[in-house]
């Protein structure tokens, strides 16, 4: 079961929608599984860094309408590269090409 106490207070927003947040950072509602090591992704900063790009206009936080990011997990535990870009899906550069 998912945990829904603090919904109410912080709400899910309306700039994106819920399914978008879920693919972005890899949360799996269907089968109630996350991927595991989203935390390494943010403090690292290799969130900040590819998302950056992606702020809005008015200030209000990230373009999602932009993004075709899908968050994984390193393949069989491996740690990855310091710029996460073998251990995170980035379906971004398909998109620049049509």
């Amino acid at each position: 079961e998912w945990d829904h106490t603090e919904e109410s207070k912080y709400g899910l927003g309306g700039v994106r929608t819920p399914e978008k947040f879920y693919s972005t950072f890899g949360i799996d509602v269907v089968h109630k599984r996350t991927e595991q090591h989203l935390c390494r992704f943010v403090e690292t900063g290799i969130m900040h860094k590819k998302f950056t790009s992606f702020l809005r206009k008015d200030g209000m936080g990230i373009d999602y309408d932009k993004i075709n990011y899908k968050f994984k997990d390193p393949p069989n535990g491996e740690k990855g590269s310091e710029d996460g870009d073998d251990e995170y899906e980035d379906e971004e550069e398909d998109d620049e090409e049509e």
